[in-house]
């Protein structure tokens, strides 16, 4: 596999991500709650993005299809764990909303 099909390969999520946003907001995917499904394409885009870009460096590095792909995904699972970690932490700010 040249390094051309693997970049092509690893940027496939990312271009899948406009047909998940597509179809939430048909209707086609319900994740069961209604018009907030739509923000579940959120995470997976900056999840797809990270994969993207490491696997290309990995890839211009000269790494093999196993070795990429495993330290890609490895690597977005851990930012999006991050940014969850992020999000609960600053639910602990206490800012209510006004009345």
């Amino acid at each position: 596999m040249n390094k051309l099909s693997q970049v092509i390969l690893a940027f496939a999520p990312v271009l899948m991500t406009p047909l998940l946003v597509y179809g939430l907001a048909e209707g086609w995917l319900d994740f069961g709650a209604g018009e907030k499904d739509v923000l579940a394409a959120l995470p997976w885009f900056i999840g797809s993005v990270v994969f993207a870009l490491s696997a290309v460096v990995l890839i211009m590095k000269g790494w093999n299809l196993v070795r990429w792909m495993r330290r890609s995904a490895v690597l977005s699972t851990a930012v999006i764990a991050g940014l969850a970690i992020i999000a609960y932490m600053t639910s602990w700010l206490g800012v209510a909303a006004p009345r």
